[in-house]
């Protein structure tokens, strides 16, 4: 902040105001009251007083803190300008009158990557045997065809440390899982850990330059199956995921969604099957649940798919929800063209 020596505040623009008519100012400034006797001096000599200025509109108080000094302590209010503007607040200790602008607001908060960054992040999530993975590959090679550069990932994985601890959270021994099977606690801690990785060596560079990511799985899908399927806090879970994830969040993100059945009778025929695959339907049904419980955000970032229709009609739908965040990515020069 800055000190000047000044009676009256000033705004950014450079014009002056205050808050009191000219005769309260006068009585202030003889450090008499209302009635016309003196008001008590302080240790310099002079009226203690703190006068408030007049703040620019769209200004709110958020905090009172104590400020001290050699000739006793005064009470300040800081004001955060929420259109960017300073306000001043003036001080008198004695004789000294002074004028201290305090900083702009910040805009976003601490973290928030997004509206910022370049690029664009495309998320696939949904139940087990919903068919994301396969639109989630068919779109990139759309998005390919025509002429942008992609990135196609997973979580939990992504980068060779991720795609090890993936390995450790899907596909653990029978003999261990027979042993020493994983808690719910020890899940969460093992996806933090990939998506750590996998966000500040993939993720981020990738988007800094302007790449299309088409990422199987991101931050929902924690809320979905470690909180609403295991019952872990969402409130933890948001709080580590974003700290793990350094704030990032997807600019759209599909939600395929289909009955728990239909979805666990798809994935049992595979031979890819995993750990999770062998869950029980109850605790399928909750991560549906929660899936959709996360699409009713009023921010609209998930667009529900329904999964049980033909998969050409799913990815007409993909490409006409995508298509307007592409054609404004060009305009903006967010999104980069394919790499030669």
């Amino acid at each position: 902040m800055s000190c000047l020596t000044s009676r009256i505040g000033r705004n950014s623009d450079g014009e002056k105001y205050s808050r009191f008519p000219p005769k309260r100012q006068a009585n202030l400034r003889n450090g008499t009251q209302k009635d016309g006797q003196k008001e008590p001096l302080g240790k310099a000599g002079g009226p203690r007083r703190l006068i408030r200025a007049a703040r620019p509109r769209l200004c709110r108080p958020m905090k009172t803190q104590r400020t001290s000094g050699s000739t006793g302590s005064a009470r300040m209010l800081q004001t955060w300008g929420m259109d960017r503007n300073p306000f001043s607040c003036e001080y008198q200790w004695g004789r000294l009158r002074c004028t201290v602008a305090h900083r702009k607001s910040q805009g976003p908060a601490a973290g928030s990557t997004r509206s910022r960054r370049k690029g664009l992040f495309v998320t696939f999530e949904g139940i087990e045997g919903s068919g994301k993975s396969t639109q989630a590959h068919a779109l990139a090679q759309y998005l390919r065809s025509q002429g942008f550069w992609v990135v196609e990932t997973r979580e939990p994985g992504g980068t060779p440390v991720a795609e090890q601890i993936r390995e450790v959270f899907l596909r653990p021994s029978r003999k261990l899982q027979a042993v020493d099977p994983l808690i719910p606690e020890c899940e969460v801690a093992l996806i933090l850990a990939a998506r750590s990785q996998h966000v500040a060596n993939l993720l981020l560079p990738a988007l800094q330059q302007g790449a299309i990511i088409v990422c199987d799985r991101f931050a929902d899908s924690t809320l979905a199956y470690q909180g609403f399927g295991r019952g872990l806090s969402l409130r933890e879970l948001r709080s580590l995921t974003r700290w793990a994830a350094q704030g990032l969040t997807p600019d759209l993100t599909f939600l395929f969604d289909l009955p728990v059945s239909q979805g666990l009778k798809r994935r049992l025929k595979s031979t890819d099957a995993n750990r999770l695959d062998h869950e029980t339907s109850a605790f399928h049904q909750r991560v549906r649940k929660g899936f959709l419980s996360l699409a009713k955000h009023p921010r609209r970032r998930i667009h529900t798919i329904n999964a049980s229709r033909s998969a050409q009609a799913i990815s007409r739908q993909l490409i006409t929800v995508v298509a307007p965040l592409l054609e404004e990515g060009l305009k903006t020069r967010r999104l980069a063209l394919k790499r030669v």
